[in-house]
């Protein structure tokens, strides 16, 4: 038996869209210098400033770099909506209720504009200790 990460990846540029508006004016200047880490924690900070009962119940996004990938900026934002125990492959775990309950309260949380086919839902494998 296999253990899965199982939720939706977007494309960080996409992501930075929406994290870039609500920078501080005076940040934006920075902008060249705007990496994977700096996006990451533009997110964490927009998460944190969620109100609390939001915030409960939106995953917080991080990174996934896939297999074979060198760097966080290769990688993808991802939410992650459950955990799946399953013989297998990652492509036989498909999309579930659950999982689309936590894509609606993300898209909730990130508020008007957010494309929602930007968030593609995947499974990946946890590596065992």
């Amino acid at each position: 038996m296999l253990t899965f990460d199982c939720g939706y990846f977007m494309q960080q540029d996409y992501i930075k869209l929406f994290v870039m508006k609500k920078m501080i004016e005076g940040e934006e200047e920075e902008q060249e210098e705007y990496n994977t880490h700096s996006l990451l924690a533009d997110i964490r900070d927009w998460w944190f400033e969620l109100p609390r009962d939001i915030r409960k119940r939106t995953p917080l996004p991080d990174i996934y770099v896939p297999a074979g990938k060198q760097s966080f900026e290769e990688g993808f934002i991802w939410v992650r909506s459950r955990r799946s125990v399953k013989a297998g492959s990652a492509e036989e775990l498909s999309e579930i209720e659950a999982d689309k309950i936590v894509k609606r309260r993300f898209l909730d949380a990130m508020g008007e504009g957010f494309n929602e086919n930007e968030l593609v839902f995947f499974a990946k494998p946890i590596p065992r200790s």
